[in-house]
């Protein structure tokens, strides 16, 4: 029997006990044979390190929703739903709102490829550098759970090239919970009177007049239209604080901001990242692949940040240490997309306000 067994589950991914249990019932050969239990068979398995470990998923650090005291403590970003507008194609439209003031902090419609894309980390970016080169530079940035912001294929999620990002430039970063998009109000709001306000019932001669057109009711909304949760008063009258963080955002200077210190602080606060060896000796981790020579392939190894080596330290089962190594694709090259061409892109338009500081 457990030569069947063995035969129908040589490793450690593929049928589990009930499945194996079915199976071995309709296998002829074993027909009149009294056949193992489910949890005979889960033992037998779990003895031949057939099993993978369970992991309990683990949030990443700081995802304790902040509540924001002040203009500019917490923006909530959130990409709508795609559309399509008559004139454009689809489109998605990634709304900013600062929770304290309810101001419109940014309201960017992406112009997408198909009905089946989905906004890339280099969108997310765009809109953030837009909402701080006009508003000055928030405290806290407050995301769901999308693949952009957060790794849902691992129990044990590595940080995002966006968050790494946003991190490094002073951004905390905190997630909405899982099954609660009530936590992300404001900007779910937003994107009910965005649609209303913009897009329902509404054509535009292209993208760039549907930008405008943001923008425009963006700034009405900010300066002139009453809210009720601010007792009929418009967002920057009622917070005229708001206007600015005085942290101020140029693009020009973005590189001077980026503080990888700042990444390794975060990464150290992370709880132990669980990979699994490849068979050429592998371990993805995050975007980036490391070697790691004196591995054995199909075992898991525990990865921590070790801040005072600033290094990733991937050890075995009996925490024994495999391989000590320098981290990937954290400096600003790595992390900051195109920002040439954000510049240049930006140039070109009349409808972006951009704060200085006074000379």
């Amino acid at each position: 029997m457990h030569n069947r067994i063995d035969e129908l589950r040589p490793g450690v991914g593929g049928w589990g006990a009930i499945t194996l249990r079915v199976e071995l019932g309709l296998d002829l050969s074993l027909q009149g044979q009294r056949l193992p239990s489910v949890r005979s068979i889960n033992r037998y398995l779990k003895d031949k390190k057939r099993v993978r470990p369970y992991r309990q998923p683990r949030p990443m650090p700081d995802t304790q929703l902040v509540i924001g005291q002040h203009p500019h403590d917490v923006w909530q970003m959130d990409a709508e739903g795609n559309k399509q507008a008559a004139g454009i194609g689809t489109v998605c439209v990634v709304n900013v709102k600062d929770t304290f003031s309810k101001t419109y902090v940014q309201s960017y419609p992406l112009e997408l490829a198909s009905a089946h894309s989905h906004p890339k980390t280099a969108d997310y970016q765009r809109v953030l550098r837009l909402a701080w080169m006009e508003f000055g530079m928030n405290n806290c940035l407050q995301l769901d759970h999308e693949s952009v912001f957060y790794d849902n294929t691992h129990a044990s999620p590595f940080p995002t090239p966006f968050c790494l990002w946003s991190i490094a430039l002073g951004n905390q970063i905190i997630y909405t919970p899982g099954g609660k998009p009530y936590k992300q109000g404001a900007a779910e709001r937003s994107h009910q009177t965005m649609d209303r306000q913009v897009c329902q019932n509404k054509s535009y001669p292209g993208h760039a007049a549907l930008f405008a057109a943001c923008q425009s009711r963006r700034k009405r909304l900010n300066l002139h239209i009453p809210c009720r949760t601010l007792k009929g008063q418009a967002p920057l009258e009622a917070h005229p604080a708001a206007k600015h963080s005085g942290k101020y955002y140029s693009p020009l200077t973005e590189e001077q901001l980026f503080d990888v210190e700042k990444i390794y602080a975060y990464l150290a606060q992370c709880k132990p990242w669980y990979r699994t060896v490849t068979d050429n000796r592998t371990v993805a981790l995050g975007s980036q692949q490391y070697f790691l020579k004196d591995s054995k392939p199909g075992t898991e190894l525990a990865i921590r940040f070790d801040l005072a080596a600033k290094q990733l330290v991937f050890c075995d089962q009996n925490q024994g240490m495999v391989a000590q190594l320098l981290p990937k694709g954290l400096g600003y090259k790595d992390l900051a997309g195109d920002i040439d061409g954000f510049i240049s892109w930006v140039d070109a338009l009349d409808c972006i306000e951009h704060a200085r500081p006074d000379p």
